[in-house]
């Protein structure tokens, strides 16, 4: 933060005061205007301007991490790419999990169990409704047709869970599938990717688990730390005007948020800016200078 108070100019405001003063406009005969803007400008107690310095950030950035340890298989993605949310950056290594998939998908297609278990029912159920008609003319005994009625239930016991294993192998593929979808890193937000911090075929441990970094650049943050005098130009919902003098642009930007407290070593107020990039003619980490006046 830069302030010009007319208080440290005293000695060269007094010496281009006097030189100017020292002008006679030739039909007044008196002090000039330029003596007199001066002498206005310069008179103590006098703030010129002030000028706070910030830097221009990314409007959001993200290091993205692998949920789980293991191989990095795959990074579909080069520094500086542009990416949309959802899209895959990295893979790892799921070979494991492809072979278990194969498995299961096997068992949830297998027919084999439930129609060997539903014709042992189809017939035992016949020969129970055989023995029952048996039964009517005394042609069966009692005991006969108590046992059918038992294999009868066992087998439909049998073709149920048959069914239900079959349930469970269909329940296993998609646990797995997902499993390996979730090993599947995707990027959380539009924007850009930054760095990327592991290479194919390195380890990814629980201790440092992040792979890449993607910043969203299609809006800036400006952060600056504004005098308790100052802080009044800043209004949460408003806008002031930043400079960007390595761009030699400047920018309206929204005010985003204005601490409730003051900082007691600097006495200085955190503010936070917001300006547009869409064009993405800014770049984060550049100079940026808000002004304020009296």
């Amino acid at each position: 933060m830069t302030v010009f108070p007319a208080t440290g100019w005293n000695r060269l405001g007094s010496d281009v005061i006097h030189r100017a003063a020292s002008l006679r406009d030739p039909v007044r005969r008196g002090p000039t205007r330029l003596a007199l803007l001066l002498a206005t400008l310069l008179a103590p107690g006098a703030i010129l301007a002030v000028e706070i310095d910030g830097f221009a950030e990314p409007y959001e950035e993200v290091r993205v991490a692998a949920p789980e340890t293991g191989i990095i298989a795959r990074i579909a993605v080069t520094e500086g790419q542009a990416v949309e949310s959802g899209e895959v950056l990295a893979e790892l290594d799921n070979r494991l999990l492809e072979g278990s998939l194969e498995v299961a998908d096997a068992r949830r297609k297998a027919t084999g169990a439930i129609e060997a278990a539903s014709a042992d029912h189809d017939r035992k159920v016949r020969r129970l409704e055989l023995l029952r008609g048996l039964l009517a003319s005394g042609s069966a005994r009692d005991e006969e047709v108590v046992r059918a009625e038992a294999d009868a239930l066992v087998a439909a016991a049998t073709l149920q869970s048959a069914r239900e294993e079959q349930h469970i192998a269909a329940l296993e593929y998609e646990r797995i599938r997902e499993r390996m979808d979730y090993r599947t890193l995707r990027s959380p937000t539009a924007g850009v990717v930054t760095e990327l911090i592991l290479k194919e075929g390195e380890f990814v441990t629980s201790q440092e688990p992040w792979v890449l970094r993607v910043s969203r650049i299609d809006r800036l943050r400006v952060e600056v730390h504004v005098p308790v005098d100052q802080v009044g130009h800043f209004e949460a919902g408003g806008s002031v005007q930043v400079e960007f003098p390595q761009s030699q642009v400047t920018r309206q930007a929204t005010v985003d948020y204005v601490a409730p407290i003051v900082d007691p070593k600097s006495g200085t107020i955190v503010v936070k800016l917001v300006v547009d990039n869409s064009a993405l003619a800014l770049r984060a980490g550049q100079r940026a200078l808000v002004r304020t006046g009296p």
